[in-house]
Order: structure tokens, then sequence, then C-alpha cells
């Protein structure tokens, strides 16, 4: 799976893949 940039189709999935992200 990629995970660079929040996709607009699932921008909660790359919260589960980066939750340091926030």
């Amino acid at each position: 799976q990629i995970a660079k940039l929040p996709t607009p189709e699932d921008p909660l999935r790359d919260l589960q893949t980066k939750p340091s992200k926030c």
C-alpha cells in the first residue's frame, strides 16, 4: 500500500498509516 500523500478518496486511511502525522 502506498502512503505518501493523503488520498482524497481515503483521507482517514492515511491517518491510520501515519498516526504520528498529526
